[in-house]
């Protein structure tokens, strides 16, 4: 076999950056995506220095680059590093994708300025570049010039949602792909059969600003006065950051100001969130803003009715009524009415748990994402000449 002839025939290749130091949802997207494209795609994983995520990509068998990524910050030390430290992580991203023959380049957020810089410096593949963050969200300035940015360098900008669409310059090279979900279980489901018991909330979230804790604890403390069968458990990690902490501490404390000490617990990163799923009744996301949600999705695959805000992904997930109840942002006296409706109607419930299990499998599967990914890449690469 002539090498030209072999080259035609191997897989392609794909290198996918994310800089996150801990678990985020964006890390989860970007191990799921080269989970789903394994069979098609060589997947390689390029991921900051500093990150704790290293040896979890590789026990998942992709093996993993590491850059000094640093990402741009408000104070000067950061903003004075930022860019000799892109343009050295150019040449080094630059030499990865030559070394290791790389087709295609999928940055995981649109923010990291990678993609576009190797495209400057006369990469010739085919990037990819995600947008998981809603950019009506982000710092203005800096908003447009990252989308922009994307727009002009990427071969197709891919956005998580219909949400973050409507935040996007009208271009055709922006379209939607939704993230795949491996729907496999490992726990069994627990029947709802009488309403009798306490009724386990889950607030399924790491401790960040702008993810609801407060309101959903200030929702419980009324529906609590409702119901008092009803029991709020939060897991989240701080991802080491003081600030997040600083939010975990004043959490647990209005909760015992609240007299909800006996009934409220705090709980940190979980390894298992498919059992902590199935352990609740009703899972909670009260976010202010959500490109998608992958809490959403979960809570819907494994079997429970969510309640959440209408802040943009959580809509074209969750139907009304249907698989669980959306709420206006903020809106406290909303999120009482929904708790104390659903912790009050156990075969509620169960009929919201297995309509939203039944419909993300039809919606949300990995054979559909695959499909559209390989009639993405497929379509660009038709075009682009290999690196």
């Amino acid at each position: 076999m002539s090498e030209k002839f072999a080259m035609t025939r191997r897989r392609t290749r794909m290198v996918l950056v994310e800089n996150s130091l801990h678990v985020t949802g964006a890390f989860v997207s970007a191990l799921a995506i080269a989970e789903a494209l394994r069979e098609q795609f060589e997947c390689e994983f390029v991921l900051p220095a500093t990150t704790t995520l290293k040896q979890r990509v590789e026990s998942a068998g992709f093996y993993c680059h590491t850059l000094p990524m640093s990402e741009i910050g408000r104070s000067w030390p950061r903003l004075l590093r930022y860019v000799p430290v892109l343009l050295v992580n150019t040449i080094r991203l630059r030499y990865i994708l030559r070394s290791r023959h790389t087709d295609v380049l999928i940055i995981n957020d649109y923010y990291n300025l990678l993609g576009f810089m190797v495209k400057v410096t006369g990469w010739r593949g085919v990037l990819l570049t995600y947008v998981r963050l809603m950019p009506f969200k982000q710092q203005r300035l800096l908003n447009r010039v990252w989308t922009n940015l994307a727009l002009w360098s990427s071969d197709s900008v891919l956005a998580v949602s219909q949400a973050v669409v409507a935040q996007l310059q009208a271009s055709h090279k922006v379209r939607v792909l939704y993230d795949p979900m491996d729907f496999s279980e490992r726990h069994p489901s627990t029947v709802y059969v009488q309403n009798e018991g306490p009724v386990q909330c889950l607030y399924l979230a790491n401790y960040i600003a702008g993810k609801g804790h407060s309101h959903s604890l200030q929702a419980f403390s009324q529906a609590y006065g409702q119901n008092p069968a009803l029991r709020l458990r939060f897991v989240g990690g701080d991802m080491d950051l003081e600030k997040n902490r600083v939010l975990k501490a004043s959490l647990k404390l209005a909760a015992v100001q609240m007299g909800l000490g006996d009934v409220v617990t705090f709980d940190g990163y979980s390894n298992d969130v498919e059992l902590d799923i199935k352990r609740a009744d009703i899972v909670l996301n009260f976010s202010e803003s959500e490109s998608f949600s992958h809490t959403c999705l979960e809570a819907c695959a494994f079997g429970r009715p969510i309640i959440a805000t209408r802040c943009g992904g959580p809509e074209e997930i969750i139907e009304e009524g249907v698989t669980g109840l959306l709420v206006p942002v903020a809106d406290v006296e909303a999120m009482t009415m929904a708790i104390v409706a659903l912790a009050g109607d156990a075969l509620l419930r169960q009929r919201m748990g297995e309509a939203g299990r039944r419909l993300v499998r039809e919606r949300f599967s990995s054979q559909a994402f695959v499909a559209g990914f390989e009639r993405l890449t497929n379509t660009s690469t038709s075009t682009v000449a290999p690196c």
